[in-house]
């Protein structure tokens, strides 16, 4: 039998409270220090009764968080009616957060919701700065996985909490206000000229050889204006632009190409929700003032 059929088993013990209270008085342990998690297909099989096994654990005090929630069958209906403290994100939504606008959609919807019903969210699965990052910059509360630690044996984990090791995240506010701009083609020459034209304007530069770095770098890093390549192998600069439209809305985004085919631009355009179409070569005094005006439209 697994993991989740015990647990479903456990609910439909009508002396699940009593055994917990028992557990408690047995190892002296304060009942607000003890986390119940439950997994949301188990807790929809029977929902009424799971509802009122729910309250009286909340009766004794421990708290409750709902595991795996977005992979089950749950109504919006009865998560109000659960006595929830903490909804966790699938660790399925979180791997492909940085780089999947429907996953990264999912993530911040589900902080809304539970932020908006007055609950904590963790989410789950975390193995990367960037997915940290993301998470942290949309509210996200908590997070575990890899990327902290592995699991441990009970005496390592003792270890680690006397150690009181901690994750630097840097100084959010201070970084939105400088002025970033991230560059992004597969040429390294070009990305090398267009660094030396742009290192003495004043803005911390970020470049990326491809779409998919540009994505990581986003996700790690505070951006307010892209300038991207339109013709890169795996991601054009139109897909790529289509996918920071939807997880960065705010950013304004500019098209460097050789091809000044007008369809291509009404595509960059709708799909991207470009700012600027720009061909290759460029002007210099142009390009920089554009980007001057994209700071100035984002509004830094």
């Amino acid at each position: 039998m697994g993991d989740r059929d015990r647990l479903a088993r456990q609910f439909e013990q009508e002396n699940l409270p009593r055994v917990v209270m028992q557990a408690l008085r047995l190892s002296e342990v304060d009942a607000d220090c003890l986390e119940l998690e439950v997994t949301e297909s188990a807790v929809m099989q029977d929902p009424e009764r799971t509802a009122a096994t729910l309250r009286k654990l909340k009766q004794i005090g421990v708290r409750l968080s709902l595991d795996d929630f977005g992979t089950g069958y749950s109504s919006l209906n009865y998560l109000k009616r659960f006595p929830i403290d903490t909804l966790k994100i699938d660790q399925s939504f979180v791997r492909d957060i940085t780089t999947d606008p429907d996953d990264a959609a999912i993530a911040v919807a589900v902080i809304s919701l539970a932020h908006s019903l007055k609950r904590h969210v963790v989410a789950e699965g975390v193995e990367t700065e960037a997915q940290l990052r993301y998470l942290r910059r949309h509210g996200c509360d908590e997070m575990q996985g890899y990327y902290f630690s592995r699991p441990l044996p009970a005496d390592e984990f003792a270890a680690l909490l006397r150690e009181g090791r901690t994750l630097s995240l840097g100084d959010a506010a201070a970084e939105a206000a400088v002025k970033t701009l991230l560059l992004v083609d597969d040429e390294p020459i070009v990305i090398e000229i267009l660094r030396r034209q742009l290192q003495d304007a004043g803005y911390r530069l970020l470049t990326a050889a491809s779409a998919a770095e540009g994505l990581e770098l986003l996700a790690l890093n505070d951006v307010q204006v892209i300038v991207s390549d339109q013709c890169m192998p795996e991601m054009s600069g139109t897909e790529f632009f289509g996918r920071v439209r939807e997880m960065y809305p705010d950013t304004v985004r500019i098209i460097l190409t050789g091809d000044d085919d007008p369809k291509a631009a009404g595509d960059a355009v709708n799909r991207g929700g470009i700012h600027k179409f720009l061909t290759k070569p460029w002007d210099n005094a142009a390009l920089r003032e554009h980007i001057r005006e994209a700071f100035t439209h984002y509004g830094v």
